[in-house]
């Protein structure tokens, strides 16, 4: 993926791929601390690792699936943003939209932090930008897709990953609820008749939160799917997002 970023003046930080301890031996001393390794072949933050010293590096080589390919990158300090879409037959995007994200996954597990992420009503221009670059460059398609950023404190973005399918989790859900369309219907028309009907609005943020399991809380979810509701009642928001409210909260 790198290449291709790299190739289309797609901001990206500096990786290799090794799977030897003389690869990994050789990415650390052109990168330096702190890496970060996670499997070529990885999802989310499974059998992620965070590298800051020769401690950390060694127990790495020591305890990682041998066997298995890595990619070590430079460790950066930002926020996760998406650049995420649909798009038809002959490559165009119909739909796009974005998401940002409390913290990266690594840093929600290795925490046992809460989390949340929610859709935003608009699109930043360099997300914009990027993303369709992105989309471009490797030739997407009739397909949904996931692509992922990190912002810095200082505005910076540097591409992270490209995913050819639909966001996880209750994504889709947040896009369909923020932007008041169907993605599923609308992916199914571009499949059979290669055209997008659906008029996409912008009036809402919808918001993913959750707890950590195992985690004591002084509030129980009944009290917080009661008060969030008694909360949107005051202020006059509309009933449509009572649902997702709930399905979150449970």
């Amino acid at each position: 993926m790198k290449l291709f970023f790299k190739a289309h003046q797609i901001p990206v930080v500096d990786g290799y791929r090794v799977q030897t301890d003389a690869e990994i031996q050789a990415a650390f001393v052109k990168l330096g601390f702190p890496l970060i390794a996670k499997p070529d072949n990885g999802v989310g933050a499974s059998d992620t690792h965070k590298i800051v010293d020769k401690e950390s590096l060694d127990n790495f080589i020591a305890n990682r699936h041998h066997g298995t390919a890595y990619f070590m990158e430079s460790f950066i300090h930002g926020n996760i943003v998406t650049f995420d879409g649909l798009t038809d037959q002959d490559g165009k995007v119909v739909f796009y939209s974005s998401m940002s994200y409390s913290e990266p996954a690594l840093e929600t597990l290795e925490g046992h932090h809460e989390m949340y992420f929610y859709e935003d009503r608009k699109v930043a221009p360099d997300l914009r930008k990027y993303g369709l670059k992105a989309v471009k460059a490797f030739e997407i398609k009739e397909r949904f897709l996931h692509i992922e950023f990190f912002r810095l404190a200082d505005g910076t973005l540097y591409a992270l990953e490209v995913n050819c399918r639909p966001a996880g989790g209750s994504s889709i859900d947040l896009m369909n609820y923020g932007h008041e369309i169907n993605l599923f219907e609308a992916y199914a028309q571009i499949v059979t008749q290669n055209h997008f009907t659906q008029e996409i609005k912008n009036n809402y943020y919808s918001t993913y939160f959750s707890r950590f399991n195992g985690h004591e809380y002084a509030h129980s979810l009944e009290d917080i799917q009661t008060n969030m509701v008694n909360i949107l009642k005051k202020f006059s928001i509309s009933q449509m997002l009572f649902p997702m409210l709930w399905e979150i909260s449970a």
